[in-house]
């Protein structure tokens, strides 16, 4: 029974795993999108800074 219980706790693990995975990889997406918009913020800020 031990054994069984153990099973399913890994099999847990490694579903919450996978999930965390594709966390990772749309907040990269996220943090990239951030970073134009960073980029892009900052532009406008040096235009404004010339007028």
């Amino acid at each position: 029974m031990y054994n069984v219980d153990k099973i399913s706790d890994i099999e847990r693990n490694r579903g919450q795993i996978e999930k965390n995975r594709d966390h990772i990889e749309r907040n990269r997406g996220v943090i990239e999108r951030n970073r134009d918009v960073i980029e892009r913020n900052r532009d406008m800020i040096e235009r404004n800074r010339d007028m």
